[in-house]
């Protein structure tokens, strides 16, 4: 409709509030809006004009409204969609129905989906849409994957889940979604292998891992392996099935964990393994750092049958008589003041050692100290045979294989991946002679020949895979200062020089293979302070600095080069808190931060290279200690672990693993 107005043709759409009520319009508005909208039979003073009207601008209200929210945004979604889709791929899939392809893995047939097969795997992807003839091809033949495995992959794309049994079908399953680009289902196969290796299977899965190229698996493998080699070495057949390459391929390593060089030669002079191979002896040992390798250790391979005879004679073996034809050159050079220095920097991988030096690398350099995964903890009052677990990586508690006689007052150590728990006194207050090992690639604990003394309040440590046993005090309450020494290859007992004083209530502790006796009850009955060093190779003690403070009872551990005493009871029976360490550099004790709870009779092991100091006993004040703290020598501060033990533990030991 033409108007006289133009200019105002939208005037009365724009003059109406589109919140307004009809009733608040005026006439002129209406007449306006009449005007513009005529109805020849309606006046606007009618009641069905009026009501036209009352209609039109509420429809013209609800388009302003309408386009006031088109300009938000509204979201329509329904949170079980992706799950019932997947219900009804997965009905479709078993009925079979609009499958419009088939693929025959060996001799069997099963039907699918391209659309679902091309979205979920980069194999497929590229086979059907790749312009490939298999893209037309209604059977598709598959080469390289079993049909057990192949089903598994489409049992998982259509349902989002799928149960195995075991860790040979997760390996299988591995290889089928490697080969196919099936990438989600290959991460949850490595995820859950990772999560299931062990010490019996750890070398068959790093094989593994390298045969098919699986780096996570590989390095998760490997950190097992090399942490735990001793004992994978004895245990596991698997270690005795490996070629040379791959032997030598471990033995060369790094990052191999072993407490002495010594055991990397004890694992290749295996009866059954140099049966078996004996014409490569030479090729083995050329992985030996000899460097490393105390003047002990090494007259003691020179004395072993199979190396004479490679070295002199018909059978001479040229590897291995180069080898040891440098033995005295590399020990010179390693007690030579101006390559242990050399050496120190070879522990730092930025050092640069010059190519014209005297030391040969190869032979001196440090392999990787033995992480710990875990600390245990043995015994303790009141004679408990319960052992707890605590994991490094989440720092919870479970429990694990009991021991196998009931202890408190003992003492432990762990030499080769294996916790050996020594001597103490029963719930009756008998002194032990026993001594026990507990093989975590078994879960279980074997009794071992006794020490030729009963004691209790002993020290205990390792020095080069050996076991001594020091002091406390016999089943007639005599204090100590008979040694013996246990042999773990021979499981025999031998006795060494004693100490210059008797000593109960004594801890030992192991630092550069030299033995430390601390502290203790003398045999007048008085608290210690004196110290006494042992030379294994010499088999003499030494009095070295004091402490300042008499101990009883403290809990010893070496870490980073320093002896640590903590707590104990002075000579008054006052617990302490206080801790100091010995520098054997300057043959002086030197305080650092006290510990925040009293404690004697605690156990003490390292993890992280941090202290880790376990319950004991402080009077009156809380009794028996459910508690651990923790000592950072970077930070000089103790803090309390979150979660303690379940058992109160005094007079117990922890041991690291």
């Amino acid at each position: 409709m033409s108007s006289d107005r133009p200019e105002d043709s939208n005037h009365l759409d724009a003059s109406f509030d589109a919140n307004a009520s009809f009733e608040s319009c005026t006439s002129q508005q209406l007449q306006m809006y009449a005007s513009e909208h005529r109805d020849d039979d309606l006046t606007v003073d009618s009641p069905a004009r009026r009501s036209s009207l009352e209609s039109q601008v509420g429809q013209k209200r609800k388009r302003s409204t309408d386009a006031d929210d088109c300009k938000v945004p509204i979201l329509v979604k329904h949170q079980e969609h992706a799950a019932e889709l997947l219900q009804g791929l997965s009905q479709l899939f078993q009925d079979e129905s609009l499958c419009d392809v088939t693929i025959r893995v060996e001799d069997e047939d099963f039907r699918a989906h391209r659309v679902i097969l091309a979205s979920s795997s980069d194999f497929f992807k590229i086979l059907l849409v790749g312009g490939f003839r298999e893209s037309k091809e209604e059977v598709i033949k598959l080469e390289g994957v079993d049909k057990r495995s192949f089903k598994w992959i489409l049992d998982f794309i259509y349902n989002g889940q799928l149960v195995l049994h075991g860790t040979e079908e997760l390996v299988n399953l591995l290889v089928a979604s490697e080969h196919l680009g099936f990438s989600s289902v290959r991460s949850i196969c490595v995820q859950r292998l990772q999560q299931r290796l062990d010490l019996p299977n750890a070398l068959k899965l790093r094989l593994f891992g390298q045969e098919v190229g699986c780096q996570e698996l590989i390095e998760a493998a490997s950190e097992v392996v090399f942490n735990q080699f001793t004992q994978i070495a004895s245990e596991s057949e698997d270690f005795l099935q490996l070629d040379l390459s791959q032997l030598c391929d471990i033995l060369a390593s790094d990052n191999l964990a072993v407490d002495s060089e010594y055991d990397v030669f004890e694992v290749k002079a295996n009866s059954f393994l140099i049966y078996k191979r004996e014409p490569l002896l030479g090729q083995l040992l050329c992985n030996l750092r000899i460097g490393l390798l105390s003047e002990e250790n090494i007259n003691s391979i020179l004395e072993e049958p199979m190396v004479k005879k490679r070295i002199s004679g018909t059978s001479a073996c040229p590897e291995i008589q180069h080898l040891f034809s440098s033995v005295p050159k590399a020990k010179r050079m390693k007690l030579d003041p101006d390559n242990q220095k050399l050496l120190a920097r070879l522990k730092n991988p930025k050092d640069q050692i010059q190519q014209d030096s005297k030391l040969d690398t190869k032979q001196c350099k440090n392999r990787k100290q033995r992480i710990t995964k875990c600390l245990l903890a043995l015994g303790g009052r009141p004679a408990w045979t319960k052992v707890e677990r605590l994991d490094s990586k989440t720092s919870s508690w479970d429990e694990i294989a009991p021991m196998i006689q009931k202890r408190m007052r003992h003492g432990s150590s762990s030499v080769k991946g294996m916790v050996y728990v020594v001597g103490g006194k029963d719930e009756t207050g008998r002194a032990l002679a026993s001594i026990e090992r507990y093989n975590a690639y078994q879960n279980s604990w074997k009794l071992l020949s006794p020490m030729k003394t009963a004691r209790t309040g002993l020290g205990v440590a390792a020095v080069a895979g050996v076991i001594y046993a020091v002091g406390g005090r016999n089943d007639s309450g005599y204090r100590l200062n008979s040694v013996e020494c246990y042999n773990v290859q021979t499981d025999n007992w031998s006795v060494c020089a004693s100490m210059r004083e008797a000593r109960g209530a004594v801890r030992l502790g192991a630092l550069n293979n030299i033995l430390y006796a601390v502290g203790g009850r003398s045999e007048k009955d008085a608290a210690m302070a004196s110290v006494e060093a042992y030379d294994p190779v010499t088999d003499t003690w030494c009095n070295v600095a004091p402490m300042r403070t008499c101990r009883v009872g403290a809990a010893v551990e070496v870490l980073e080069g320093y002896l640590y005493a903590i707590g104990g009871k002075d000579d008054f029976g006052n617990k302490l808190r206080s801790v100091e360490r010995y520098d054997p550099t300057t043959n002086s004790w030197t305080p650092v931060a006290n510990m925040g709870t009293k404690r004697w009779g605690a156990g003490v092991a390292v993890m992280d290279k941090k202290l880790y100091v376990l319950g004991g006993m402080n009077g009156a004040e809380r009794g028996l200690l459910p508690t651990v703290e923790v000592y950072d020598p970077v930070k000089n501060s103790w803090s309390e672990l979150k979660e303690g033990p379940k058992l109160a533990r005094g007079s117990c030991t922890f041991a690291a693993l």
